[in-house]
């Protein structure tokens, strides 16, 4: 009888570890299956247009140490389409210091290099004053248009234009890119809104306003950008086993679950830069060229062999995943009507010398437009009848139903 309870106690421990060689096996093939992480690159992307030297920080800076917190809501100022009301044309005086080292800024410097954090978690500069001072800034330029200073309103809007368009197109993180693409849609819709009424169209005001939109967004901001979280991501990946990673609080007690065995940091890098080539490849790519993003599930995947297999870092992958289609379909838009814009000033500009529309947008490609006449949603030229000009937009609207279209 005992030889039985023997092999019994025997039996019940080998049964399972003998099913266990199977499901062991399954991790080893799943750990087998992904690359080193000295086999895949660090992601990268085109470099800046116009990084800088230093000198356009320092001034931003400046300009930020310079304003006055006393004063605020300036974007609601410009809410109503048109001039905004008349107690508040005199608001962005409070500004004024500020704006003048903005504008300096843009006349004695080139480009833009916003300094990186050396580690993952040191705080960025907040950048998202300047949206505020921004709009001060456009209400300057509404309040020269009250005077009759038609043309110096829209030097003011350009140079806010031109502001956004420097944040863009330098080197700097993933915000510097978004509140640029905030001022350039703030200055293009007060711009555009000047420039429509009767006074507006002038010769003047037309060449202004060409000047400073010949200065176009150019695509590869939100990409350079996602290049920056990718690689803060990954520090952050790295530090995970060594950093206070606090994923619960109970009862105002930290409790760390991250532990040594349930997180592959390798692995886990592998997993963020293979997510992040896709991520900034289609981040890269124009609308009419690009693919549909088919992010990875492997840290969604629920079979037994993944929860066992690194299941710290597919949490961690699901985390951190970068939403980065509405970041690009807000720069395709940017993109698209700042085409749209400058081709309609072209035209405008064509109308005065030509008492005359022109039969096709073909005959402005002599005014330096160049891309600019371009649809990015298309790759063909914009939409234009003679009436009005317009983008195709993501949805192929060929008619009057398309939403970025502007009436001659």
């Amino acid at each position: 009888m005992k030889t039985w309870v023997r092999v019994g106690l025997i039996g019940s421990m080998l049964v399972p570890g003998i099913a266990l060689i199977p499901l062991a096996w399954n991790v080893h093939q799943e750990e087998t299956r992904w690359p080193a992480l000295a086999e895949m690159s660090i992601v990268s992307t085109a470099p800046a247009p116009a990084p800088g030297n230093g000198d356009g920080w320092v001034a931003i800076q400046r300009s930020l140490a310079a304003i006055n917190s006393a004063n605020g809501a300036y974007q609601a100022h410009l809410s109503p389409v048109g001039s905004p009301e008349t107690s508040a044309l005199t608001a962005w005086t409070a500004q004024e210091p500020a704006i003048a080292i903005l504008r300096d800024m843009l006349n004695e410097t080139t480009g833009l290099t916003v300094p990186m954090p050396v580690q993952f978690d040191q705080p960025l500069t907040d950048l998202t004053p300047l949206e505020e001072l921004s709009a001060a800034w456009l209400l300057k330029g509404w309040s020269d248009a009250a005077l009759g200073r038609n043309d110096a309103a829209i030097q003011e809007m350009g140079a806010v234009w031109s502001l956004g368009v420097r944040l863009t197109q330098g080197d700097g993180p993933l915000e510097a890119s978004l509140v640029g693409y905030a001022i350039q849609e703030m200055a293009l819709q007060e711009m555009g809104e000047l420039l429509e009424t009767p006074t507006g169209r002038s010769r003047r005001s037309l060449q202004f306003a060409a000047a400073a939109l010949a200065d176009q967004p150019q695509r590869g901001a939100i990409a350079r950008g996602m290049v920056t979280v990718c690689r803060q991501t990954e520090q952050l990946l790295d530090n995970v086993l060594t950093s206070p990673v606090l994923i619960s609080r109970r009862y105002g007690v930290s409790t760390r679950i991250l532990m040594d065995g349930l997180y592959d940091t390798e692995q886990t890098m592998v997993w963020n830069r293979q997510r992040c080539h896709d991520v900034v490849r289609f981040a890269a790519a124009d609308p009419v060229n690009r693919k549909p993003l088919t992010m990875s599930t492997f840290w969604k995947e629920r079979s037994l062999v993944h929860w066992i297999h690194n299941p710290a870092g597919r949490q961690m992958m699901a985390a951190t995943r970068p939403d980065v289609e509405p970041l690009v379909q807000r720069e395709d838009q940017l993109i698209a009507a700042a085409h749209v814009r400058a081709a309609w000033v072209a035209t405008q500009q064509y109308q005065l010398s030509h008492h005359g529309a022109p039969d096709a947008l073909q005959m402005l490609s002599a005014n330096g437009l160049g891309d600019s006449l371009t649809d990015p949603y298309s790759g063909q030229m914009l939409r234009y009848d003679g009436r009005a000009i317009w983008s195709v937009g993501a949805d192929q609207e060929t008619d009057q139903s398309a939403p970025l279209r502007l009436t001659l």
